[in-house]
């Protein structure tokens, strides 16, 4: 059997699997440090919350520490925003406050929460490492396809689309004429009247 000879990806394919990638990475990102954090605690829930009593107590654990990563994610993202309204020593103090809460309610699993937290440093790398190859690499060229097919009209859907709202303005344009004719015939005869 004869190999057949591969035929190149067009324009609109190679922008979709662009697109599919950029959104894969985007949101890959913020699930690789999800991942570790769901099968360790699903591992280790019963020990932790059934079997040692302490389940309220690790409960507000665990979401001081949600709170505490997610503040920390946001005061690095949004640095120089806050730094704007706030002095640096404000945003520090409540980072240092989050994380002491979640810290103090999760003493009891420390050794525990110590690996977790190592394994969940590694999620956030792979989703550093994600975000790095979509910000530097995917997206670029994604929106370099997406405007080659805008400029030259290359997907027939988006073609369609701007031609119907072209005839829709044409349309539009005409009744708007048609209405200022009937407007000025209108007041032809109430002049002669």
């Amino acid at each position: 059997m004869a190999d057949k000879e591969k035929k190149p990806l067009s324009t609109i394919h190679k922008r979709n699997l662009f697109g599919i990638g950029h959104y894969t990475l985007k949101y890959g990102a913020w699930a690789a440090p999800a991942v570790p954090a769901g099968i360790i605690i699903g591992v280790n829930f019963e020990d932790w919350f059934i079997n040692s009593g302490n389940g309220v107590q690790l409960g507000f654990g665990f979401t001081s520490l949600a709170l505490s990563i997610v503040l920390t994610y946001f005061a690095i993202a949004k640095k120089k925003k806050i730094l704007e309204k706030v002095s640096a020593f404000w945003l520090v103090a409540i980072l240092i406050v989050c994380w002491a809460l979640s810290l103090l309610f999760l003493a009891s699993i420390a050794q525990d929460l110590g690996t977790s937290l190592m394994w969940i440093a590694l999620g956030v790398f792979v989703g550093a490492a994600m975000d790095e190859t979509d910000t530097r690499i995917i997206k670029p060229k994604s929106d370099d396809y997406k405007g080659l097919v805008d400029e030259f009209h290359l997907d027939k859907r988006s073609e369609r689309k701007r031609l119907r709202e072209e005839a829709r303005r044409k349309q539009a344009e005409e009744e708007a004429k048609q209405e200022a004719l009937k407007k000025e015939e209108k007041q032809k005869r109430q002049a002669v009247d």
